[in-house]
Formats: C-alpha cells, sequence, structure tokens
C-alpha cells in the first residue's frame, strides 16, 4: 500500500488492479481538471461512516463532492492513507480509521479526477476530499454518510374513522414514522386519542373533526381543533412547535404531513397527499403514511374540487390507536370493503345473510 509523504501538489496518485477491477490509492494533490460537457441528473447514495469523534461534513457542485475531515495538528501528508475504488472507501490517518463505507451505485465516481488535500478550514486543520461526480448534476448525491439515511420504521399506528355525509366510508389506518420525527409523530398519535388537553382544559382531539379543503391530485387536510366553538390549530405541546426534520419527501399519493403557514407553525392541521406534492419538499414535515384504507382516501379525494372546497361534508367520526396485533383484521375488512363496494347496500347484506 502506498502512503503520502507529501502535502498537495508534489505527488499523484498510483494505479492498481485488483480482481474486483481498477482502484487507486492517493497520494496528496492532484490538480483540479477542467470539465465540459452535458448536465444530467442522477442520484447515487453512499453510505460511509465516520469514526465516532470525527465530525465529518461534506458539500457538492454540479462536478464535485467534498468531504471535510477534521485532523490533530500533529498529522502529515505521511500519515495518510487514502483508498478509492469504484464502490468503496477509505481514509487513514496515523493508523486510525477515520471514514470509510460503500457506495451504493458503482461506477459514479470518476477515480482519476478524485484527489485529497490537507488544508485549513474555519480555524481547524482538515483533510480535503474531493470526489468527481462521473455523471454530472447539481445536488444530485442526497446521502453520503451513514447517520443521514432517513428511517421510515413504523413505530404506531392510529385510525381514522370517515363519514362521507352522516354515512360510514371507512377507515383509514396510518403509520407513524416514530424514529425519524418522533416528536411530531407523539403529537398526531396524542390528537388522535384525545389524551391530552389543553391549558385550559379541553380535549384536544381529531373526534368530529371535518375535512376542510380537499384539492384533487394534491392534498386532502383536517385537523382544526374545536375550542370554546371555533378550530383552532393547537398542538399538545401548546401552541405551535417546530419543523422536526424536512428529510421524507412528499414523492407519493398517501403521505401524511403537517399543514404550516411558515416555518415551525405545526399544530393541529394535517394533510394526506394525493399524488406527489415536490413543491411541499422543505417547507412541510412529513411524519406517516396511510397503511391502510387508501380507498377512503381516494373517495374522499372524489368530493374535493378545483378550489378546494369539499362537496360533501366529510367527518372523522372517531380515531384512535391501533395494536399491531389488529393489523391483520384490519386489512381483512378492507378487502371486504373493496369487494363489496361495486355492490352496494344490496350486495352487503346479502353477504351479511
Amino acid at each position: 500500500m502506498l502512503a503520502a509523504d507529501s502535502v498537495a501538489g508534489r505527488s499523484q496518485g498510483a494505479r492498481r488492479w485488483g480482481r474486483g477491477g481498477s482502484f487507486l490509492i492517493f497520494e496528496a494533490g492532484r490538480k483540479r481538471p477542467t470539465h465540459r460537457g452535458r448536465v444530467r441528473q442522477c442520484r447515487p447514495r453512499a453510505l460511509l461512516k465516520p469514526a465516532p469523534d470525527v465530525p465529518v461534513s461534506w458539500g457538492q457542485d454540479t462536478v464535485e463532492v467534498w468531504i471535510k475531515v477534521p485532523i490533530e495538528e500533529g498529522i502529515r501528508g505521511r500519515d495518510v492513507n487514502f483508498e478509492l475504488h469504484p464502490t468503496r472507501m477509505k481514509l487513514e490517518a496515523a493508523g486510525k480509521t477515520m471514514l470509510q463505507g460503500n457506495f451504493s451505485e458503482a461506477g459514479k465516481i470518476n477515480l482519476d479526477g478524485s484527489f485529497w488535500d490537507i488544508e485549513e478550514a474555519d480555524g481547524q486543520r482538515v483533510i480535503m476530499i474531493t470526489l468527481e461526480k462521473k455523471t454530472m448534476g447539481y445536488n444530485s448525491w442526497k446521502l453520503l454518510l451513514e447517520s443521514e439515511r432517513i428511517d421510515m420504521s413504523v413505530t404506531s399506528w392510529v385510525f381514522l374513522d370517515i363519514e362521507m355525509d352522516g354515512e360510514a366510508a371507512g377507515k383509514i389506518v396510518i403509520g407513524l414514522f416514530g424514529k425519524e420525527v418522533p416528536k411530531t409523530t407523539e403529537n398526531f398519535r396524542r390528537l388522535c386519542t384525545g389524551e391530552k388537553k389543553s391549558d385550559a382544559g379541553a380535549t384536544l382531539h381529531y373526534k368530529g373533526n371535518e375535512f376542510f379543503y380537499i384539492l384533487k391530485g394534491k392534498t386532502a387536510e383536517a385537523g382544526g381543533i374545536d375550542k370554546d366553538g371555533e378550530p383552532q390549530n393547537e398542538s399538545t405541546y401548546g401552541g405551535f412547535f417546530e419543523d422536526e426534520s424536512f428529510r421524507l419527501e412528499h414523492n407519493a399519493a398517501g403521505l401524511v404531513g403537517m399543514c404550516s403557514s411558515g416555518p415551525n407553525t405545526n399544530g393541529s392541521h394535517f394533510y394526506i397527499t394525493l399524488g406527489a406534492l415536490p413543491e411541499y419538499n422543505g417547507k412541510s414535515v412529513v411524519f406517516g403514511r396511510v397503511e391502510r384504507g387508501m380507498d377512503v382516501v381516494r373517495r374522499i379525494e372524489s368530493c374535493g374540487s378545483a378550489i378546494g372546497e369539499p362537496k360533501s361534508q366529510i367527518v372523522i367520526s372517531d380515531c384512535g390507536e391501533v395494536q399491531e396485533s389488529e393489523l391483520e383484521g384490519l386489512e381483512r375488512e378492507e378487502r371486504k370493503r373493496r369487494i363489496l363496494a361495486p355492490l352496494g347496500e344490496e350486495g352487503a347484506e346479502a353477504d351479511e345473510e
């Protein structure tokens, strides 16, 4: 293995061949190449893991990704080993592994255009790693570090029983992403169970609440908590609470998020997406998804309009928490509802007999 004997600008890496293909072990310094060519969008996802005590940061532009790894004052170029493969990389300094991991999409890095230097950044010495993108694209890398991986594990479930113009329409079961956004999901769960009271002693509960805005193909919104005879947008934390995370994107129908009127204005109002809503990314917090009852969501959508005004009265007649052991039974109910829906009331009565 080659070690770097100098700081930037004196030497170039040597190419070796291994059983898995080519890879480079870099010495410090390479001249930045001039890049020309058509810009295309790609989304490779590298999952690199730094040492626990190393606060790694990173950024990107159209052609390069750069990684800053803080180092101690005594570390010099000869103490650094940097190994970069098409599918993985590893950085060592003074015998300590500083950063290592895999790239999920092989071949997305141009090895010959990648290099490292020791630099000063914000008053601290760092190893600056520059990776040249094989396919160019502005902000095309979504993740780099293992700690940035989005955890969409469902930690709890809630239900909304829906009535349309006084008639039962079915049950919506929502899975909550409690590991990714624990504060937001806990607020929604408590609003479904009604276990929390306001400072004035009023129960904060979605039961009896209406869907007040339904824009076809976009969103169905509800969640005004009744307080002194008027709907209010109040959280279970009292007033508004902060935006917890924007990492979950609005990329499909059936996602559940918090309505907001600006930064950190989350209360009780929520929405269910009726399609992809990229314009909401970075502005509204997604905290769950519809696990059962998407057919009910589509019925709600059918009552919407081009200006968002509902054509029918759609009410949350009941709501609460669902245990995991109950999900299988709810799934059977959903299948039965879908089968009987085209038959109408007569088919349902015949099935019961």
